[in-house]
């Protein structure tokens, strides 16, 4: 590396580039969109951009609108090939009002009623309703007066749940987890929204039929109701509480008209071309190729395909972020045109087999279909007559299967299945349906793959806690490219997939500043230093999540130099992480002395510094920290170029102290301490910390040749470098890892009482910092020690459920 390739050369294209870190807005020039598929997102999209000024174009590889919400027409029969249940109609009055359009000019939306008609093993049936005491009195007749109590409880608890959950959690970016900590959050945990879905149904409603049908919907969020969080009970409020509506002409005719509104506004719709691939450079989307060899410009790029696809075909890249996701169960859809009819069903008719855990285990748990299927039954020519022939009806069966991670072979297996599934309607009263039917069509996994859809999962990753919110992918990937649809946030659902092109998306935002609030409650009013803090809180966030968590506890007038302080510490720490691997400790040493010594000069005079190093010099001189801090903390990073393992735990300490330590001395006087018993507590705690992360990241630092665990106290059980590379947790290795965890608590313990000595605003961040980051010796021993060959992990609800208690206190402490 010369002097010229020096990271320190160029305070605003570093700036630059660390700002891109953050997955919220789009940077840069925003005139010219092109939208990747005319799904509802993109459609969502294209209407929301089409007033702002843009050129819009949608590039659409099938001849009409609506991705999933396809059409199929055959001999007369008009079917729709995706969703089928539409709820929450106003978030489509939405997108047109967001054209200054009336839908009902352009789209005949009818109330579905009853919203569906449940079948059940027994004989009986239940309708469901939307009004609340219509649907009262349904279960007071079929169950019994104290079930229908239960429900309107029920109603109570979801319509709540909603109110809490639309606002903060589901119409909004979440970028990360600090983004939860809103006092809707509180109400969340304080309802019981982080409990299992049926335990909490269960509270409500005592009935299996019930129960049934107010859980089926976790479904839809590919879980079942014995593992989908309570919080997932809002898809039953937006169904079964606010109402179900069909379109005139078919679910096909929603896409249909919103391109038309947006084509009247100046969106241009190019169908029938196929995108290859988008064309960036250095993160930043510059055009994109069609099959024919054209390559159309562009400033932006959204892209409604399947996310994951859309990450791997269209861009060329998998982060870690979508390769691990796990995936929804998929569907067997059986489109039938037939002259059968039957007077006893509705619109939409679910059918409950004798199982219930067991249709979740089959699926879900063993990946094999359902050995007592339950199913779903729409007849849209109840609602609209025009969809088939005179006197011919229309049926769209749908019967949960698993997708095709699970192996099956569906050209085989989709014959047998579709005869299956026939005949299994036929016992569950269609007399004759096979016989009725003139014209079919069969859709498999094999074929939602072949459509584009990752593992053949229309119903895309799974809703489990850690793929929703901050920790499903997001909506920007680089400086410029956006994702729509069911695949990135909010998730999945006709509902969600309109809202991920709504409101606050990257998009519609380019307001980069930090909080202008934090910012003039510390005092920081002059432009340059505003936007060094904010290129450290970027860093901040993007690096430290859990630790970013934590300074939302604090009072705002304090985070930005909390901000400052770990951007210069995780700043430094990238400059030997990005070093190739084959640089020698004689460059790696040179390239931190450079940064050093830009720093020490900076901090002796008042010249423009690089973001981080402005933003540490300035805090620096607000709170006194003396410069040795940073010159231990310097002297660690040296270390960590050269030095693969300890041999004791002074060796190790040595380390710890400039890279751990220090930071804790650092943020004391910020966070309010003066006396030496709180520096004493803050060096604990920090070297606590690191420890925690050295034991949980065993196996991972074996990777990279290192080992930050005392290589004399592991010789005392018998563990040797030979040993760990063996990758076995042996008694041995256990009982070294127990008295490693010994010391982190005994050193976050002997931390507690200069807690106390802090500001009293300052004390819930740290005591929920103390537990969080301890809380990983935890999550060693439920993994019973096993950090050779996995990673412990916080779960996230007890995140959730600390970072809430500690939000209280911190309110509390303000007030």
């Amino acid at each position: 590396m010369t002097s010229a390739d020096s990271p320190f050369t160029s305070a605003a294209a570093w700036a630059r580039r660390l700002t891109r870190l953050a997955p919220r807005t789009v940077s840069g020039p925003t005139s010219r969109v092109v939208i990747v598929g005319a799904g509802l997102g993109g459609l969502s999209a294209a209407m929301r951009l089409a007033r702002t000024g843009r050129e819009v174009i949608v590039l659409e590889r099938e001849s009409v609108p609506g991705g999933r919400c396809g059409r199929l027409s055959i001999d007369g029969y008009h079917f729709d090939t995706g969703p089928t249940v539409l709820t929450m109609p106003d978030l489509i009055a939405d997108a047109f009002d967001s054209l200054g359009e009336n839908m009902s000019d352009w789209l005949q939306l009818d109330p579905v009623s009853p919203l569906y008609r449940a079948f059940y093993a027994d004989g009986s049936r239940l309708d469901i309703h939307a009004d609340t005491d219509a649907m009262a009195d349904e279960i007071a007749t079929v169950i019994g007066p104290r079930e229908a109590a239960g429900y309107r409880r029920y109603v109570d608890f979801v319509s709540q749940l909603y109110r809490y959950e639309m606002k903060d959690f589901i119409d909004r970016n979440i970028d990360s987890p600090l983004q939860l900590l809103t006092p809707d959050l509180a109400r969340l945990v304080a309802m019981g929204g982080f409990r299992s879905l049926s335990a909490k149904v269960n509270e409500f409603l005592t009935d299996t039929r019930t129960q049934r049908v107010f859980s089926f919907q976790s479904m839809y969020a590919g879980l079942s109701p014995y593992d989908a969080l309570a919080i997932y009970a809002v898809i039953a409020y937006m169904d079964s509480v606010a109402g179900v509506f069909f379109p005139r002409g078919g679910m096909h005719a929603v896409p249909t008209a919103m391109a038309a509104a947006a084509q009247k506004h100046g969106v241009t719709f190019r169908y029938n071309t196929t995108v290859e691939s988008v064309e960036h450079r250095n993160g930043r989307a510059t055009a994109v190729l069609t099959s024919d060899g054209e390559r159309v410009e562009c400033d932006t790029v959204v892209l409604n395909p399947d996310l994951p696809v859309a990450y791997r075909d269209l861009l060329g890249v998998q982060p870690w972020s979508v390769r691990r996701l796990t995936y929804s169960p998929s569907c067997f859809l059986l489109l039938a045109g037939s002259t059968a009819k039957y007077s006893q069903i509705a619109h939409h008719n679910i059918h409950f087999g004798h199982a219930w855990e067991k249709v979740f285990d089959d699926i879900i748990d063993s990946g094999k279909l359902m050995s007592d299927p339950s199913i779903l039954v729409t007849n849209p020519t109840h609602s609209d007559r025009a969809l088939a022939p005179d006197g011919k009806e229309i049926y769209y069966v749908l019967a949960p299967t698993p997708n095709m991670r699970a192996g099956i072979d569906w050209t085989r297996e989709a014959p047998r299945y579709r005869d299956e599934i026939i005949r299994t309607l036929e016992q569950r009263g269609y007399v004759g349906f096979g016989d009725g039917i003139e014209v079919q069509d069969l859709t498999t996994p094999l074929t939602w793959q072949e459509r584009g859809m990752e593992a053949g999962a229309p119903f895309a990753s799974a809703h489990s806690f850690l793929q929703t919110g901050p920790f499903r992918p997001g909506n920007l990937w680089g400086e410029n490219v956006v994702f729509v649809g069911s695949g990135t946030q909010p998730g999945v659902g006709v509902p969600m997939v309109l809202l991920s092109a709504r409101g606050n998306r990257p998009l519609d935002c380019h307001n980069h500043a930090v909080s202008m609030r934090e910012l003039r409650a510390a005092g920081i009013t002059e432009p340059r230093l505003q936007a060094a803090y904010e290129v450290a809180r970027t860093l901040n966030a993007e690096h430290g999540k859990t630790y970013y968590l934590a300074t939302l506890l604090l009072p705002p007038a304090k985070r930005p130099f909390v901000h400052a302080l770990y951007g210069f510490a995780r700043y430094a720490d990238e400059i030997v992480d990005n070093l190739s691997s084959d640089a020698d400790v004689t460059e790696r040493a040179r390239v931190l002395d450079e940064f050093e010594a830009q720093f020490r000069a900076r901090m002796t005079d008042d010249e423009p510094a690089h973001p981080v190093i402005e933003a540490m010099r300035h805090t620096m001189r607000r709170w006194h920290i003396p410069m040795t801090h940073v010159e231990s903390f310097m002297h660690s990073m040296r270390m960590d170029t050269r030095i693969t393992q300890y041999e004791t735990y002074e060796d190790l300490h040595e380390y710890v102290y400039g890279s751990a330590a220090v930071i804790g001395l650092q943020m004391v006087p910020i966070l309010g301490g003066t006396e030496s018993r709180a520096f004493d507590a803050a060096m604990d705690l920090g070297i606590a910390f690191q420890l925690a992360n050295f034991i949980r990241d065993v196996g991972e630092d074996l990777q990279r040749g290192r080992i930050y665990l005392p290589m004399s106290e592991l010789r005392t059980h018998g563990v040797t470098r030979d040993v760990l590379e063996q990758r076995i947790t042996t008694p041995a290795v256990k009982q070294a890892l127990r008295e490693q965890i010994a010391r982190v608590r005994m050193l976050q313990q002997r931390a507690e009482h200069g807690i106390a000595l802090l500001d009293r605003d300052s004390q819930p961040c740290i005591r929920a910092a103390s537990v969080l980051y301890c809380g990983i010796v935890d999550a060693v021993e439920d993994i019973d020690y096993d950090v050779l060959n996995r990673r412990a992990v916080v779960s996230m609800q007890r995140r959730l459920r600390v970072a809430a208690a500690a939000w209280l206190r911190a309110i509390a402490a303000r007030g």
